[in-house]
């Protein structure tokens, strides 16, 4: 064997070392024990209560499933994804994707998501583990269909885009309530339909 030979046989063992080594990714970054329980619990949840989630999509305000959206969306949510604990500035920020940039990787401000999820949950059902549920699949729907939210509080709530939509469902589906917009216009907009 030549020596050029040689060094084209210890390159493609590197590689090929390099690729198997980096095939088992790590599924948490930056999350604390408690919080890597508590995104396998949604997205156990996820998982199981996917006829829950389509009961609500289509209802109301909720836009449906566009073309092949739930079947991209359930390969998304089986698959495994990074999840990045992060603590976020904005108080109603909950979670981030780059779906261009790094469309494995799901970022969650656990921090926000227990604080709002607390100060809400008398008054509207909403508790801090159906939040992570929702955002989780919020930010998936981003994943597998590229869309801003609406910033417009109001339509947010009564006229989503499909995220914010899907969002909604899986929070409704973890309350066990249709969706509803009226008491979110109230609680977060001041305003009631």
């Amino acid at each position: 064997m030549s020596e050029i030979d040689g060094f084209v046989v210890r390159i493609t063992i590197l590689f090929a070392f390099g690729l198997i080594s980096g095939c088992s990714s790590t599924d948490f970054v930056d999350c604390s024990a408690d919080q890597q329980n508590r995104i396998e619990a949604a997205r156990d949840f996820i998982r199981n209560n996917q006829a829950a989630i389509d009961a609500n999509m289509g209802v109301g305000p909720l836009m449906d499933w566009p073309a092949n959206s739930r079947d991209r969306f359930i390969d998304r949510i089986n698959r495994d994804l990074i999840y990045r604990c992060k603590t976020c500035s904005k108080q109603f920020k909950f979670g981030s994707t780059s779906p261009r940039l790094n469309p494995e990787r799901v970022t969650l401000c656990m921090d926000n998501i227990d604080t709002v999820g607390g100060i809400v949950s008398n008054s509207m059902s909403l508790t801090p583990d159906g939040l992570v549920a929702a955002t989780i699949a919020h930010e998936v729907g981003h994943l597998i269909r590229i869309n801003q939210d609406r910033k417009n509080c109001e339509a947010q709530y009564d006229n989503p885009r499909f995220s914010q939509a899907v969002g909604l469902a899986t929070l409704h589906a973890h309350i066990g309530t249709p969706y509803d917009a009226t008491p979110y216009l109230t609680v977060f907009c001041g305003t009631s339909p």
